[in-house]
């Protein structure tokens, strides 16, 4: 489940299993460690305000991450937000194929505008859209080679 600003906002949403592995992994490290628990509780084991989850956690992690990428010689992520990671899922669900109203049911969003524009993005993003509907419909097959073809000439 998702803390949510209203009650619309609470549903489940798909986790990957590696991320079920680091979060569960993580929860049995803590005071709240049985599998129906929160992951990130407050320290009576109740829901986060989502500032304090911001500050808490996504604070620290981003400051960690920040540290291994400058060892690695790799420049640090500058700014990192709830709304950021938001759409940094929607942009890898729309990179490995997921379709608009499956990503949509994910993010649960409002308005579908944001999703669309992310999924704008990718799509734009992509280099080679004409080998891609050439493979889709097999046009490499039957379509004339040069402009000046006769298209009953061709053979079918």
């Amino acid at each position: 489940m998702v803390s949510a600003k209203t009650d619309a906002g609470v549903r489940e949403v798909d986790v990957s299993p590696t991320l079920t592995d680091v979060l569960t992994e993580y929860r049995t490290r803590t005071r709240h460690a049985a599998p129906d628990n929160l992951v990130f509780p407050t320290s009576a084991g109740k829901r986060d305000n989502p500032s304090n989850t911001r500050n808490r956690f996504l604070a620290d992690a981003v400051e960690i991450a920040n540290g291994k990428l400058d060892q690695e010689g790799h420049e640090p992520i500058a700014h990192v937000t709830p709304h950021s990671l938001r759409r940094t899922f929607a942009s890898l669900l729309l990179a490995t194929g997921a379709d608009v109203p499956y990503v949509m049911a994910q993010l649960g969003p409002e308005d579908p505008k944001m999703t669309l524009g992310v999924y704008a993005k990718v799509i734009a993003s992509k280099t080679d859209h004409g080998a891609a509907v050439d493979g889709l419909v097999g046009a490499s097959e039957w379509a004339p080679m040069g402009t000046n073809a006769d298209p009953m000439e061709v053979d079918a």
